[in-house]
């Protein structure tokens, strides 16, 4: 499931996603449906997709590995909704401190 790295990748580069060591498919799914909410049943789908064919004896279906890899095109060729993310980043910041 390559795609889920490249699509992770993808928005490490473009700093919508801040990726840390040991971060698993479904904590990456969640961090990139913040400036692509509308996506978010699809990169949870992703993520489930990458634990299966990572983790157990099944591999991924053909489909879920198409549907990842189209997921992945699109991020790529879209641009995100910010509105969200400045939202998560100014909740986030600590009592006191400038947003």
């Amino acid at each position: 499931m390559l795609a889920l790295r490249a699509l992770v990748r993808d928005l490490e580069e473009r700093t919508l996603l801040d990726v840390t060591a040991g971060m698993t498919a479904h904590e990456a799914a969640a961090l990139a449906a913040v400036p692509f909410p509308e996506l978010r049943g699809r990169l949870q789908r992703g993520a489930v997709a990458f634990d299966t064919a990572a983790y157990s004896h099944r591999p991924a279906s053909a489909k879920h590995a198409d549907d990842l890899l189209r997921l992945a095109e699109y991020i790529a060729e879209s641009a995100p909704d910010l509105s969200g993310v400045e939202h998560e980043s100014a909740r986030e910041a600590p009592a006191g401190a400038e947003a």
